[in-house]
């Protein structure tokens, strides 16, 4: 048997990170809004909308993509507060990295309030704390 554990990254910790980004709904109306770019290797964990102005538009969505790919589908945003999305496992680990977009769901927010935060939890795979696990 081959001892693998301190092998190159092997055994060694990932830190978590956390993306935070503000939006409004005029900028993701139509073609929706890039909001920042997550790095080669990446997988993500969770994907949280909070609230701060709901939607008058009833039952209207937004849908968060990865890399041209949804990652979170049809979030409802008529309610203030945090929204855990369901993450599409399929979607979730970025290859090549990829932009983060938000995109108007099946029913378009469409009265001008919504205002937001997109949270997403996420693990670089080729970046470690330093630390290993035993």
């Amino acid at each position: 048997m081959t001892d693998k554990k301190r092998t190159g990254l092997n055994n060694q910790k990932r830190s978590v990170s956390v993306l935070s980004v503000p939006f409004v709904e005029a900028d993701i109306l139509t073609t929706g809004s890039i909001y920042a770019a997550l790095p080669p290797r990446s997988l993500i964990l969770s994907v949280t909308i909070v609230v701060t102005t709901v939607s008058g538009t009833s039952s209207s969505t937004i849908d968060i993509e990865a890399n041209g790919t949804v990652v979170a589908n049809e979030n409802a945003v008529t309610v203030a507060g945090a929204i855990v999305g369901t993450v599409v496992a399929a979607a979730a680990y970025l290859a090549t990295g990829g932009n983060i977009e938000i995109l108007a769901g099946a029913t378009t927010p469409a009265d001008g309030a919504l205002v937001g935060d997109l949270v997403i939890e996420y693990v670089e795979l080729d970046k470690t704390n330093g630390e290993y696990t035993n």
